[in-house]
């Protein structure tokens, strides 16, 4: 666990919801009610869970991950907090029953990410996961052109400074970047960085994931990124974002099936150089 990232405390919400609102209520909790929740203060990540096996009736378990005690008790007084019950109330209040609890989280452990990883997907398909290296370089470049709008490179884009960051990632501490091999060729890469913030401890950023066009829907984005949020988790990161055009949505509906979800607006400032005016 990184030093900087404290053991917070564990906000459980257990529901037990009619089977005939199941369906509803599953949909409006994951796209609605949660990210509202977790856009308040204090808030680090929540963890949706359905119980297959077991006696207790609360079938749905929601765990939230907030900073602190005293984080969980601001957020119960607000008024947001009141507004996100009620909503709940007045759309399942009849249909369903909760039950709240507050646990103290005692030790945070992580198992360390393997330097490689073999799978199998889409049936058939061998997979190798494992960090980067500089022989990857032009495999990864060539990938990196599946992220070009309509083929063509974005502004200030060149091939230089491409490798350059290429080379960057691979000798920066606090970055990775992952490949995954099919038949021992490269056909997917992600990129991540880690930082600190102050609000939220260590935060990750997923910059790119690229799958050949040719593996795509066959679990090689999927096995990819697990990868990835092990290594962040490793790295002691609470909160794992990422940044998709709007105009994408087959990487939307991807990410969502991932458990990303819209929880904040990005606003960019482009500038065309470094020394340019904004665009």
């Amino acid at each position: 666990m990184h030093p900087d990232v404290p053991k917070g405390v564990v906000y459980l919400v257990r529901t037990q919801i009619a089977p005939e609102r199941e369906a509803e209520w599953d949909q409006w909790h994951r796209q609605s009610h949660v990210p509202e929740v977790l856009a308040e203060r204090g808030f680090r990540r929540a963890r949706r869970l359905r119980m297959v096996e077991g006696d207790e009736p609360h079938r749905y378990w929601t765990l939230y991950d907030l900073e602190s005690a005293d984080a969980l008790q601001a957020y119960r007084q607000s008024p947001a907090a009141m507004r996100l019950a009620a909503q709940h109330d007045q759309k399942f209040g009849h249909a369903s029953n909760l039950k709240r609890s507050t646990l103290e989280v005692l030790d945070d452990l992580r198992a360390p990410i393997a330097p490689s990883e073999a799978a199998v997907v889409g049936g058939n398909l061998h997979l190798m996961l494992r960090a980067a290296t500089t022989a990857d370089e032009n495999a990864v470049l060539t990938l990196l052109k599946h992220l070009f709008d309509r083929g063509t490179a974005p502004p200030g884009f060149t091939e230089a400074q491409a490798r350059s960051s290429f080379r960057q990632y691979l000798g920066d501490p606090d970055s990775g970047l992952f490949v995954a091999e099919v038949g021992g060729r490269v056909s997917a890469f992600a990129t991540a960085t880690t930082y600190p913030t102050m609000r939220f401890g260590r935060r990750g950023h997923v910059e790119d994931l690229v799958v050949d066009p040719e593996f795509r829907t066959k679990g090689v984005g999927h096995r990819l990124l697990e990868y990835v949020e092990r290594w962040a988790r490793r790295e002691g990161v609470t909160h794992l974002s990422t940044v998709i055009g709007l105009h994408r949505e087959e990487s939307r509906k991807f990410l969502t099936q991932e458990g990303f979800s819209d929880a904040s607006l990005v606003l960019r400032k482009r500038w065309a150089t470094s020394s340019g005016p904004p665009i």
